[in-house]
């Protein structure tokens, strides 16, 4: 039995085995079938575009030669209008060229006859000018010569007079030395004797303001002192007051870091209990009240199951919130 059911198997797996081997072959027969007939088609239409290329090519060129044909004859009749007009605008230039040439002519001898009368006249010009110059040099020569004779009476007068204020001024200048000289001895003198009478009022002035400054220097030495008495004697009791603050801190912050000892004890107890399972009757029940209600540990799992049923389920939030202080006092 057990060899027919293993024959059973094996003969339908040969069956489908045959079975997909067929269905390649024809896939691959159809795919070849296919290969060939896209290969058909590509030739034909690479046969067909390039045919229907040089047809193209066959009718833009008969259609050029028709078209160059038509351009030939309509440039051959612009040529001839072009040719006909040139001809009448050159007749028309040259007759404009001709009378302008005459016209020139005239011009040429009306320019001669006027360049003749004007010589003449720049002639005539020229030769009053020349006399009126000759005039002119007569008059400025005969000033000139007054004018030097002016300048050298000036002249001899001005020496005359810078000599005589020279001989004034070195007098002049001589009285005024001998002046300065003289109010420069009385000034010396009256200086030498006002700084005599000051260096003396200084002298005393600077010795009556050294006792000054010792009397007040000596006040101030005992008002000193006397702050200083009064200072201490008030901060002695202050100092007393901070020493005993100092202690009762010292003694809270010992207290503060017990506590925190223990509640770090306490939070590791608790961690271990909930991982070794709070609910085995071996454990002790206790009670961690919380700010909303109470959570009660180690009633085993009967209590959880009426907990669950009845909805009454300590919230993430309240669990988040620690024990109250009084607890931790406690403990």
């Amino acid at each position: 039995m057990a060899g027919s059911r293993l024959a059973a198997p094996t003969a339908a797996e040969a069956e489908l085995l045959l079975l997909q081997r067929q269905a390649l072959a024809e896939e691959e027969a159809a795919k070849a079938k296919r290969a060939l007939l896209t290969r058909f088609l590509q030739e034909k239409l690479s046969r067909e575009e390039q045919s229907s290329r040089w047809g193209l090519h066959r009718v833009l060129t008969l259609w050029r030669s028709a078209q160059r044909k038509a351009k030939d004859q309509e440039l051959r009749q612009d040529i001839e209008t072009l040719s006909q007009t040139f001809t009448r605008v050159m007749d028309c230039k040259d007759s404009a060229i001709e009378a302008l040439v005459t016209e020139l002519q005239e011009a040429e001898e009306q320019q001669n006859r006027a360049l003749c009368s004007h010589l003449d006249l720049t002639d005539q010009l020229l030769h009053l000018q020349r006399c009126r110059l000759a005039c002119l040099e007569q008059g400025f020569s005969a000033q000139v010569g007054a004018l030097k004779a002016e300048f050298e009476a000036e002249r001899k007068a001005m020496l005359q007079q810078q000599d005589w204020e020279s001989r004034v001024l070195q007098d002049m200048a001589l009285a005024m030395e001998q002046d300065h000289d003289r109010n420069e001895q009385e000034a010396l003198l009256n200086f030498q004797s006002a700084r005599d009478d000051i260096k003396n009022k200084c002298w005393q002035d600077q010795h009556y303001s050294k006792l000054q400054l010792v009397a007040r220097l000596e006040g101030l030495w005992e008002q000193i002192q006397t702050a200083r008495r009064s200072y201490s004697q008030a901060t002695e009791k202050k100092k007393v007051e901070f020493e005993e603050l100092k202690r009762k801190c010292e003694r809270t912050s010992c207290e503060i870091n017990a506590q925190a000892k223990k509640l770090e004890k306490l939070q590791v107890l608790a961690g271990r209990w909930v991982v070794l399972g709070v609910g085995s009757p071996s454990f002790p029940s206790l009670i961690f009240p919380w700010n909303h209600g109470i959570v009660e540990v180690g009633k085993g799992s009967e209590s959880r199951k009426a907990q669950r049923g009845t909805g009454k389920e300590v919230t993430t939030g309240q669990a988040k919130q620690g024990p109250p202080k009084s607890l931790w006092g406690s403990a």
